[in-house]
């Protein structure tokens, strides 16, 4: 099922996101006091679940201070991410998470538009990101042999997770997708393997700057179980299942009843293979199974993929990592968060269609000039393997850079220019959008990935006239459907803990 299981009742209760909520006047009230540089109308024009996730948003930023500084006393710290966790004894207990929100506007006062190129898997984010996400994480663990470096334990691991749209946070934004429930036996008998099953985000690549997921085999999967850190050879050996359910196609049986589709997706990494010094190589591979439907009128279909990546690690924490990845058939995915197969429906023909991906990610941090770079590009060719109106092909090629300049330890001037190209010949188009952003932002320390982040931003984008209607025309009231470029103003805020 779409919504694994429903942890809505009991979130709700402890944080007033659905039938519960916080009493907003005086928490509003609190918050025009301390902030008196902010207009009292602003605040109290905040719909009410906006104005709570904004304040979950400020607390968790309250909150993990002390553990940050904390860092170093978990008895796991070689699998945390910023030692907030509380350890007693043999019991260590970890709230994590992440979320990001902000506010913005269009020309004359409507909603804050989104400009991203139509066919093109992401786009770039700085300024750009009209919408609200949250994922919460909570971290139990049991220590079976106490170790910095190579921790032996048992850990339970729960996540709830959700994302809406301005316009729709109200409505849409519920926080009741259980995203990760898993238990995990790491490190075996001191063998250094771990054993895992259930729902997770597992090994994800990500490129931070336009938010895309090249490689994300485990969010939104059904279930799913794994070997990892089999230490083989000059590298290490990962093997992970996953049982992946669609419920997006309408069934024939009935007008408006969603059929389902199931598929088992396997997925094989051996990573960490030491090439030279600072040189690492990843190799990846993957077999996919999707059953047939009678009632759907879906045959049974295969898939694989191959790919990897190599990544030079470099001083002060830069690295550079390429990547090429090639799907075919039923290994294709829907999405960059939606690893389920491609589908029929969506105009593909699984025998003939096929994917074909090369990156790469660049962070550069120079400390000795005050500044901080990451610089991404993207060649995607997506063949369907079935004709569109002029063929069957999309290509999207992509390139940006989102620059930091470090005024001191807490006050930097961001920018990000980026260009994202797409020719799609199933719809027949071809076009660009190009996107930049400068800024001011305040930050906790002089590194790229450097959390919390706040940020006043100016954004301005072109896109070529083939593209009329189908850029900054959303969310919501966004005002530049008939145009082919628009500004966007406003705030944004982020932070993992």
């Amino acid at each position: 099922m779409d919504r694994w299981t429903k942890g809505r009742e009991a979130f709700s209760t402890s944080v007033g996101i659905g039938h519960y909520s916080w009493w907003s006047r005086p928490a509003r009230v609190l918050v025009i006091r301390a902030c008196p540089f902010i207009p009292a109308r602003i605040v109290f024009s905040i719909p009410n679940k906006a104005f709570r996730l904004w304040g979950m948003l400020c607390l968790s930023v309250v909150l993990s201070i002390p553990g940050s500084l904390a860092y170093g006393q978990s008895a796991t710290k070689a699998y945390e991410r910023t030692g907030t966790d509380f350890l007693t004894g043999n019991h260590q207990v970890g709230f994590h998470g992440y979320m990001r929100a902000g506010v913005g506007w269009s020309r004359g006062g409507h909603a804050q538009a989104a400009f991203g190129a139509p066919g093109a898997q992401s786009k770039y984010r700085l300024g750009n990101e009209p919408d609200m996400n949250a994922i919460l994480w909570l971290d139990y663990r049991y220590i079976l042999r106490h170790a910095q470096e190579n921790p032996s334990f048992l850990q339970t691991a729960f996540t709830l997770d959700d994302y809406a749209v301005k316009g729709q946070i109200e409505k849409e934004f519920r926080m009741d997708n259980v995203a990760e429930l898993y238990v995990k036996y790491a490190n075996v008998r001191g063998t250094g393997i771990h054993i895992w099953v259930g729902r997770r985000f597992y090994q994800r690549r990500l490129m931070y700057l336009n938010d895309h997921f090249w490689l994300n085999a485990g969010q939104n999967a059904h279930s799913g179980v794994g070997l990892e850190e089999i230490t083989l050879g000059p590298g290490r050996l990962h093997i992970a299942l996953f049982h992946l359910q669609d419920k997006l196609m309408p069934s024939l049986k009935e007008a408006g009843e969603l059929g389902r589709t199931d598929a088992r997706a396997l997925d094989i990494r051996y990573t960490n293979i030491a090439l030279a010094k600072d040189w690492t190589v990843a190799l990846w591979g993957n077999m996919t199974h999707r059953n047939g439907s009678d009632e759907l009128g879906l045959p049974v279909r295969y898939g694989f993929g191959v790919g990897g990546w190599i990544q030079r690690d470099l001083s002060d924490g830069s690295r550079n990592i390429s990547g090429v990845m090639f799907r075919q058939g039923a290994a294709m995915v829907q999405g960059t968060f939606n690893p389920r197969p491609v589908q029929e429906g969506q105009g593909y023909d699984l025998r003939n269609s096929y994917s074909l991906e090369f990156n790469n990610d660049l962070v550069y941090e120079c400390v000795p000039l005050n500044f901080a770079l990451q610089w991404g590009s993207v060649a995607r060719l997506e063949n369907f393997g079935r004709k569109g109106v002029s063929g069957r092909s999309v290509f999207w090629g992509s390139t940006g850079v989102h620059v930091r300049y470090f005024f001191s330890d807490y006050v930097n001037a961001i920018g990000e220019v980026g260009y994202d190209y797409v020719n799609d010949r199933q719809q027949n188009r071809s076009g660009g959008v190009q996107k930049s952003t400068i800024g001011l932002q305040l930050s906790v320390d002089r590194r790229f990935f450097a959390r919390p982040i706040l940020y006043l931003f100016a954004t301005h984008a072109i896109w070529s006239n083939s593209f009329k209607g189908l850029v900054g025309n959303s969310p919501d009231d966004a005002p530049y459907g008939a145009e082919t470029s628009g500004w966007t103003f406003g705030a944004h805020m982020e932070h993992w803990w």
